[in-house]
């Protein structure tokens, strides 16, 4: 399906609407990257964000996605936007405020032309797999107002502002709102390891952000642990915009780093090559390490072609077929972090964000289904054998 048309008419833009209808941190920051990109395509566009206020982080978000023209955020207590919703121009105008019961009872839903949109962005239409096929993936950033309070509360946790950081995150159970998860979960050990190397060999600092539920670190100089703070997606994310670059694993916060255009490492990947968790050029994915019955290791691309970063065969190579898979070493992890580090050698204190707005002459069309995108490149470093 195509859509195509230009609109130099600043009253008449192509009306965009996406439904951020998720409260996973990971699928809403995918949703407002794929919809700025989407609405960033045309030269006259308006886009409007759809959502609930049911998680702290998805107003943050909101806020973040400095491509929304306008957002329709209703509350829990009321009616959602329905299908019926999207019903022609005609139903307000004959109707008033006096709708009926399914049809969405927010007057600017109707007043902003939201439903009567050019193109819907649902919540299965706009797959992380496809954001490294746009070619300038839109970014997220901290608004202005809050960058001088946050920096302020960034030093007063013990970030000095004269040395560069290291972001680290990755899964863990014990967070509230999300189900543990195999293949995601991960030791917290190898993480200890990664946060000593880099702060005792590569002489940076370490900002560990998270959930509070989190495994507690030792305390040691240089590093700062922003997990256990409540309510605190603020101050993690902006971390993560002055980060020399991040560290993390698939985990929600994790994929902030691509959003704010951050150099990030999505470590023990094993997902599809074609979406690690970061889809960005000088992003960096780093896949766990997968030993069949004989102890060989499965390099990447060889699990690609066969079809093992399907969950339902992977599960059934370890559960049945005495495959093994090992999560990333220490060495692993300090291998990539040393590569970022050559990437980032002109970040020597905290990063200045750049957030450009998209250059050249746009499309003016947007075509699905969209094409997959082979962009992030595969660190396929690993120890020796499976028992490293």
């Amino acid at each position: 399906m195509s859509f195509a048309r230009f609109s130099n008419n600043q009253h008449n833009p192509i009306k965009i609407v996406s439904l951020v209808n998720t409260r996973a941190l990971g699928d809403a920051i995918y949703y407002h990257i794929y919809a700025a990109s989407v609405r960033n395509m045309f030269d006259n566009a308006s886009l409007c964000i759809y959502q609930r206020p049911d998680r702290e982080y998805k107003t943050c978000l909101l806020e973040m996605n400095t491509h929304a023209d306008q957002s329709i955020v209703i509350d829990d207590s009321k009616y959602g936007i329905t299908l019926d919703s999207f019903c022609g121009l005609g139903e307000f105008t004959v109707m008033g405020e006096n709708l009926p019961d399914y049809l969405c009872n927010n007057v600017d839903w109707y007043r902003s032309g939201n439903n009567f949109p050019d193109i819907i962005l649902s919540p299965g239409g706009m797959s992380y797999m496809n954001l490294p096929w746009f070619e300038h993936p839109a970014f997220l950033r901290i608004p202005d107002r809050r960058v001088e309070q946050l920096a302020a509360e960034l030093q007063d946790c013990g970030v000095d502002p004269s040395k560069w950081f290291c972001v680290i995150n990755y899964r863990e159970p014990g967070y509230q709102y999300r189900p543990a998860r195999r293949f995601r979960d991960l030791d917290p050990k190898p993480f200890m390891a990664l946060a000593e190397d880099i702060i005792e060999n590569l002489g940076g600092q370490v900002v560990r952000v998270g959930h509070p539920r989190m495994t507690a670190f030792p305390e040691r100089p240089g590093f700062i642990d922003l997990a256990p703070l409540e309510n605190g997606f603020w101050l993690h994310a902006f971390a993560v915009t002055r980060a020399r670059f991040m560290m993390g694993s698939l985990s929600g916060i994790s994929h902030l780093g691509s959003a704010v255009n951050t150099p990030t490492v999505i470590t023990n990947c094993t997902d599809s090559v074609y979406m690690p968790g970061c889809w960005r050029d000088h992003d960096l994915a780093l896949y766990m390490s997968l030993f069949d019955a004989q102890g060989r290791r499965i390099s990447v691309p060889e699990q690609h072609e066969a079809g093992y970063h399907d969950r339902g065969k992977l599960t059934d190579l370890l559960d049945n077929q005495r495959y093994t898979l090992r999560e990333n070493t220490p060495a692993e992890l300090g291998a990539a972090a040393r590569r970022m580090m050559e990437a980032t050698s002109n970040c020597k204190g905290w990063r200045e964000p750049h957030t450009p707005g998209p250059t050249g002459t746009r499309p003016n069309k947007f075509e699905v289904p969209l094409p997959l995108r082979l962009r992030v490149p595969i660190m396929d470093y690993t120890e020796p054998t499976r028992d490293a």
